[in-house]
């Protein structure tokens, strides 16, 4: 009797996870084909004449300002127009052959969402990961604290659970943290499409953009600043991994050898018992990048860039099951293939398509502000480990970003949030022009394990998905263009691109 009670105990649950996964697969292949549009090669051809074709409730007209595919081309539509899509539709461009490129964004320009007003940080170091459990635990009690000025850091609100993929995002959180070497597994990931990103960008430079306006290379790298010997101690396997990755660090071991290597801190209140400086990092304007890199794709590579054009369905061939297309707010747009690069906007479209992909939105801050015209400029990034805070120069503003909170999307910003932000820069880099404060907030797509989800769809054949990319979308932005666009034009991958498939997602439907 024991043994059949513990038998029952091992295959009940069994049978009730078997069962859910069953369950969801069945309905997400309903949701697809409820939510899509399969056409027949009549009807296509109809639409192609220009002709309005009804098909499960729906007009379907040509979208005017593309018109029919050349069959002798292949068209790559590109559905998000911030950093991550400007960067897929460059890197497409430069990669391939015959391709016609099609930007698509919902926005009525480039980069209006998260790639506004970030942070400006180019950094390699930000290759450590949030999953291990010691995050988990903030964020567990997070969950239970009201007051922001608390927890500067992070914040889970009851609004994080409204999200569609907040159970989805939480269990794969889960599983990412308990796996062996969980974080150096990550640390890698993160740190090899950093890397590429990096290459990317001097090509870019030498090749096709000029960044003079762009990278502020007076910068030296990133200072991380440690307030305590705690913290210190904590970050001690760090410096390790990171070495061994190819990064470089310097170990700065008083408040006086911090501020001997940067001048700009000579105002500063807080009082750093050491700090590690990382010197392969600078700091650039992710807007004027992006803006930059869609430019180069349609001077160069001759892409359109469609604006105001909301993904409303997929558009599938009836009998091969293989995407043709996507219907916007403004009409059918035919396709060879469509890449999906559009952050939090992802979402919805993975949904579209039958699965929950594990992204979920994490709020971040950010305010500029001018410097006193007396004060010396920064010659690094700062990164307060005490705050979690970031300090950018940027011309003659300071660039601070903080900050993560699961709450849904609640685009306000709390007076004591801006108070926080104030208040930290002016401990870390001295006085600031209160008055000239500008300030932004925007939602990170975070993946569960912070590397984004680059690769094939599976059962969707055609579509592909580039999200994913949380805090590190710039820095990660060209190296994950390059990967995606190797992929879909069938080339040898400059890094591994298994790291970061959807599958990999050990729940996403």
């Amino acid at each position: 009797m024991l043994r059949k009670s513990v038998k029952w105990l091992v295959v009940a649950p069994t049978l009730g996870v078997g069962g859910y996964t069953l369950a969801r697969k069945q309905y997400s292949e309903f949701a697809f084909r409820s939510k899509n549009l399969f056409l027949d090669a009549n009807e296509l051809q109809k639409i192609y004449k220009n002709e309005i074709v009804q098909n499960s409730g729906n007009a379907i007209r040509l979208h005017p300002s593309v018109g029919a595919k050349n069959p002798e081309r292949r068209r790559i539509v590109v559905v998000g127009g911030g950093i991550i899509g400007a960067s897929t539709v460059y890197q497409l461009g430069k990669n391939g052959n015959n391709v016609d490129l099609v930007l698509v964004d919902r926005n009525p320009d480039a980069g209006l969402e998260t790639s506004y007003q970030n942070g400006g940080l180019f950094s390699l170091s930000l290759c450590w990961p949030w999953t291990n459990w010691s995050n988990m635990m903030v964020l567990i009690k997070s969950f239970f604290n009201f007051d922001n000025e608390k927890l500067g850091t992070f914040k889970f609100g009851i609004g994080s659970i409204l999200e569609p993929n907040f159970f989805t995002w939480g269990l794969n959180f889960l599983i990412r943290c308990s796996g062996p070497n969980a974080d150096i597994t990550n640390m890698k990931k993160l740190f090899n499409l950093a890397s590429l990103s990096r290459r990317e960008l001097t090509k870019l430079n030498e090749e096709d953009l000029s960044l003079a306006d762009v990278v502020h290379k007076s910068v030296k790298g990133t200072l991380r600043l440690f307030q305590s010997k705690n913290l210190v101690d904590h970050f001690q396997e760090f410096p390790k991994h990171f070495k061994n990755l190819g990064g470089q660090l310097n170990w700065l071991n008083s408040t006086e050898e911090v501020k001997g290597v940067e001048a700009g801190l000579a105002d500063s209140k807080v009082q750093h018992v050491a700090g590690a400086e990382m010197t392969l990092d600078f700091n650039m304007d992710c807007l004027k990048l992006t803006n930059g890199l869609i430019n180069v794709a349609k001077e160069k590579f001759g892409a359109k860039f469609l604006q105001n054009n909301e993904v409303k369905k997929f558009v599938f061939q009836k009998d091969s099951q293989q995407c043709i297309g996507i219907l916007t707010s403004e009409g059918f747009i035919p396709a060879d293939d469509v890449i999906i690069s559009s952050g939090n906007g992802s979402k919805p479209l993975m949904s579209l398509l039958g699965y929950k992909v594990p992204i979920l939105a994490a709020k971040g801050f950010s305010v500029a502000v001018k410097k006193p015209s007396n004060r010396l400029p920064l010659e690094h990034n700062i990164y307060d480990e005490n705050q979690y805070v970031y300090v950018t120069s940027l011309g003659d503003e300071y660039r601070i970003s903080a900050c993560a909170e699961f709450v849904g999307f609640d685009y306000s910003i709390p007076e004591n949030r801006k108070k926080w932000l104030l208040e930290n820069t002016e401990a870390l880099v001295g006085d600031v022009e209160r008055n000239t404060a500008r300030f932004w907030t925007g939602f990170r797509p975070m993946s569960p394990d912070s590397a984004p989800i680059i690769g094939a769809i599976p059962g969707r054949a055609r579509v592909w998905i580039n999200s994913g990319h949380g805090a590190k979308g710039m820095v990660q932005a060209l190296g994950s263009g390059k990967l995606i666009s190797e992929l879909v034009l069938g080339k040898e991958t400059s890094i591994s691109a298994s790291d970061y498939s959807l599958n990999l997602s050990l729940i996403h439907i």
